[in-house]
Protein backbone atom coordinates (compact mmCIF):
# COMPACT_ATOMS: atom_id res chain seq x y z
CA UNK A 1 0.00 0.00 0.00
CA UNK A 2 1.03 3.59 -0.58
CA UNK A 3 1.29 6.28 2.10
CA UNK A 4 -1.87 7.89 0.72
CA UNK A 5 -3.76 4.60 1.01
CA UNK A 6 -2.60 4.08 4.57
CA UNK A 7 -3.55 7.64 5.54
CA UNK A 8 -6.97 7.26 3.93
CA UNK A 9 -7.58 3.99 5.78
CA UNK A 10 -6.50 5.42 9.13
CA UNK A 11 -8.59 8.51 8.54
CA UNK A 12 -11.65 6.37 7.94
CA UNK A 13 -10.96 3.87 10.74
CA UNK A 14 -9.80 6.11 13.60
CA UNK A 15 -10.27 9.69 12.41
CA UNK A 16 -6.57 10.34 11.85
CA UNK A 17 -5.86 13.79 10.42
CA UNK A 18 -2.70 15.49 9.25
CA UNK A 19 -1.53 18.33 11.50
CA UNK A 20 -2.02 21.74 9.97
CA UNK A 21 0.59 23.47 12.16
CA UNK A 22 3.54 24.80 10.17
CA UNK A 23 6.63 22.65 10.75
CA UNK A 24 8.58 25.86 11.51
CA UNK A 25 6.37 26.37 14.58
CA UNK A 26 7.08 22.84 15.79
CA UNK A 27 10.84 23.24 15.34
CA UNK A 28 10.87 26.65 17.02
CA UNK A 29 9.04 25.19 20.03
CA UNK A 30 11.37 22.16 20.03
CA UNK A 31 14.43 24.38 20.18
CA UNK A 32 13.12 25.92 23.43
CA UNK A 33 13.00 22.53 25.17
CA UNK A 34 16.07 22.22 27.36
CA UNK A 35 15.40 19.14 29.52
CA UNK A 36 16.52 16.74 26.78
CA UNK A 37 19.12 16.80 24.05
CA UNK A 38 17.30 14.15 21.99
CA UNK A 39 16.02 15.96 18.89
CA UNK A 40 13.23 13.44 18.30
CA UNK A 41 11.92 13.79 21.86
CA UNK A 42 12.02 17.56 21.45
CA UNK A 43 10.00 17.46 18.23
CA UNK A 44 7.45 14.99 19.63
CA UNK A 45 6.88 16.99 22.81
CA UNK A 46 6.84 20.33 21.00
CA UNK A 47 4.28 19.07 18.51
CA UNK A 48 2.05 17.69 21.25
CA UNK A 49 2.41 20.91 23.24
CA UNK A 50 1.49 23.17 20.32
CA UNK A 51 -1.67 21.16 19.80
CA UNK A 52 -2.42 20.76 23.53
CA UNK A 53 -2.47 17.02 22.92
CA UNK A 54 -1.95 14.07 25.21
CA UNK A 55 1.30 12.32 24.36
CA UNK A 56 1.46 8.55 24.76
CA UNK A 57 4.95 7.53 25.84
CA UNK A 58 6.67 5.09 28.19
CA UNK A 59 9.67 7.43 28.39
CA UNK A 60 9.93 8.50 32.04
CA UNK A 61 11.85 11.65 31.22
CA UNK A 62 9.08 12.80 28.90
CA UNK A 63 6.48 11.87 31.52
CA UNK A 64 8.33 13.98 34.13
CA UNK A 65 8.58 17.03 31.88
CA UNK A 66 5.39 17.00 29.83
CA UNK A 67 2.42 16.62 32.18
CA UNK A 68 -0.17 15.46 29.60
CA UNK A 69 1.86 12.30 28.92
CA UNK A 70 0.10 8.99 29.48
CA UNK A 71 1.30 5.42 29.49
Amino acid sequence: PTADTILADLSQQVGLTICSKPFNSVITAAMAITWTRDPFDRVLVAHAGLNNDILISADQRIQQNYAPTRW
